[in-house]
């Protein structure tokens, strides 16, 4: 009887985790190419087997994680591991995060929430491979944006033309991203970057995975269909999803004065810091819902809210509180065809637009058409800017109305209708239905001639075939009746016969009597 071994099964493809022996170099202008012919970038079809494929993309993305988290470390950024109880044990189910070392000093905080299917510091794969390069597509770049001073060269940063030209109905939404005061310096910044999507516990690398990644992790062979979650080996406390990765850090650090040194998330006592969130997609919408359902705790202390690329309706924001400050000192930026900063709508929406807008807070373009993870990578010239003037001007400042000529090209507003049009409507309408009713009636009665008709022939067909039945019938009856009067007939013939012949013989009988009395 055939039996395979487990031994016997393929292994599943290894490969190095490091960018050199991948066969891959960082060039002059910050981009990945192959070290086999530079004119190409990241190739991932190497094989017509996709889990080869997939492996490689693995060891790939785990090298550029690694590259991106130096860099990250190299601008003054701690790794800190969720939940705060494993720090030290390395061997414990833990997700890292990224902040600013000195945190309790920092007066403005900005947190960064991303989304759930990119790992730490990761905004965008397809550039960080492709055209754009390593800090482009990592938060390397929104990280040094950030840090910068007011006045120093920002064009680096974003390097996309199209970020740097604006139409002319975008300049009162972009005029207040440069009306700062030229003699006021930024005040230093704090950063937190969230984890949103690694939440998944790789206990064999000792490292925690987006759920992308844990779909490609080594397998006992390559014959096995993936690796099942288990909460109880794959699980982080505290940060199974992304709902509570953003509770974690919310209390865990920004509640927690052993790193923020202030009451920041307290009902009886204002912090010293000013809390500032970027969300990012799914990171958008999980931190609308955290201060929606928390905003008791945190309303003095969140400065602003930047939604990048989603975020809640505000019909389902339920805290009539957080709406009024989502009104004011929050902004969405969404995929739109128009240049980056343009304004789409105001905090009511805009109905000239099948685009959603019900925001509940001013709208601009990001400037990307299609893909939410190159939203916050074009618009961060618009964002960051945005998002230190609010700061610098407090709890004052209220989001000013803007000017919206943007409307779909082939959607037009309806004009108004004349008065009878509804009568007339309802009048034609009504003819129409009269019609159609007629006509309706009209096939139903011809329906129904025709039935009768067809059964009208149907019986008297039916009545002549049951007459030539019956005929037949009485006919047949009418025969059999005579063939047996005429038997009957028969058989009383032969009865008197036989009577005749037999009173013939008694009479002979009685002659030979008498004939024999006379001898004797």
């Amino acid at each position: 009887m055939f039996r395979r071994r487990w031994s016997g099964l393929p292994e599943d493809p290894e490969f190095p985790t490091d960018l050199e022996k991948l066969g891959y170099f960082i060039n002059e202008i910050d981009e990945i190419r192959s070290c086999a012919d530079p004119n190409l970038y990241f190739n991932y079809f190497i094989d017509k087997n996709s889990r080869i494929n997939d492996r490689l993309r693995f060891a790939f993305t785990i090298a550029v994680d690694d590259i991106i988290h130096a860099r990250l470390t190299s601008l003054g950024l701690d790794r800190l591991a969720l939940p705060v109880s494993v720090r030290g044990d390395d061997s414990k189910p833990q997700t890292p995060i990224f902040v600013t070392p000195d945190l309790a000093a920092k007066k403005r905080i900005v947190v960064v929430f991303g989304e759930t299917n990119q790992d730490l510091g990761v905004l965008a794969h397809r550039v960080i491979a492709r055209q754009g390069g390593i800090n482009e597509g990592s938060m390397v770049s929104i990280v040094k944006a950030l840090l910068a001073k007011k006045g120093s060269n920002t064009n680096t940063i974003t390097a996309n033309d199209d970020e740097k030209a604006t139409r002319k109905n975008a300049q009162d939404a972009t005029n207040d991203t440069n009306s700062n005061s030229t003699n006021e310096k930024d005040e230093e910044v704090g950063i937190i970057l969230a984890n949103s999507g690694e939440t998944w516990w790789w206990p064999d690398g000792k490292r925690a995975l987006c759920y992308r990644q844990s779909m490609n992790a080594k397998m006992e062979s390559a014959a096995h269909k993936g690796i099942a979650y288990n909460s109880a080996v794959h699980g982080i406390p505290g940060n199974e999803d992304i709902d509570a990765h953003v509770k974690c850090v919310f209390e865990s650090i920004l509640g927690n004065p052993e790193f923020v040194g202030s009451c920041l998330g307290s009902q009886e006592q204002e912090g010293t810091a000013t809390v500032q969130v970027i969300g990012i997609s799914e990171g958008a919408i999980a931190a609308e819902k955290y201060l929606d359902e928390n905003w008791h705790r945190w309303s003095r202390n969140v400065g602003c809210l930047a939604l990048i690329g989603d975020g809640l309706a505000i019909g389902e924001v339920k805290n009539e509180s957080f709406k009024q400050f989502l009104a004011k000192k929050a902004r969405a930026y969404i995929t739109s065809t128009e240049d980056v900063g343009t304004p789409i709508a105001n905090s009511t929406g805009n109905t000239g637009t099948l685009t959603f807008t019900n925001y509940g807070c001013p709208v601009l373009a990001s400037g990307e058409n299609y893909y939410s993870e190159l939203t916050l990578i074009k618009a961060k010239g618009h964002v960051i800017p945005w998002m230190s003037k609010v700061y610098k001007a407090g709890k004052t400042y209220v989001n000013p109305v803007m000017d919206i000529t943007f409307c779909d090209e082939s959607y037009a507003p309806t004009t108004e209708w004349p008065e009878d049009w509804v009568e007339n409507v309802k009048k034609k309408r009504g003819e129409a239905e009269q019609k159609d009713w007629e006509k309706e009636l009209q096939e139903d009665k011809d329906r129904d001639k025709d039935q009768k008709g067809h059964s009208v022939q149907q019986s008297a067909e039916q009545e002549a075939t049951n007459l030539d039945h019956s005929k037949d019938t009485w006919q047949v009856h009418v025969a059999e009746h005579k063939e047996q009067e005429m038997k009957h007939k028969t058989v009383d013939v032969d009865a008197a016969a036989q009577t005749i012949d037999m009173q013939a013989h008694c009479k002979d009988a009685g002659d030979e009597d008498d004939g024999a009395k006379a001898f004797v």
